[in-house]
């Protein structure tokens, strides 16, 4: 059926149907990157609360693994954040 477009249904389909999903995929889009944003910034706040909570100790495991995991919360926030 190459005519779909002159139908009815095809008009349909074009004028509401792809405009709506569309939508919806902006809005599915626009909702993950928020719930995203949400986690990394929740996820840096762990990290930068478990340096504080850290005796701070040059060269100590603790206190190189708590950095470690702030860098790494921090390089995945500037990922979200573009």
């Amino acid at each position: 059926m190459t005519e779909f477009h002159l139908t009815r249904m095809g008009q349909t389909y074009y004028d509401r149907t792809v405009p709506e999903l569309v939508r919806q995929l902006q809005r599915l889009n626009e909702n993950l990157e928020r719930r995203a944003a949400g986690q990394a910034t929740a996820d840096l706040v762990a990290a930068a609360e478990r340096v504080l909570d850290t005796e701070i100790v040059p060269g100590s495991k603790a206190t190189i693994e708590a950095f470690r995991e702030l860098r790494r919360a921090v390089r995945a926030a500037h990922e979200i954040g573009g």
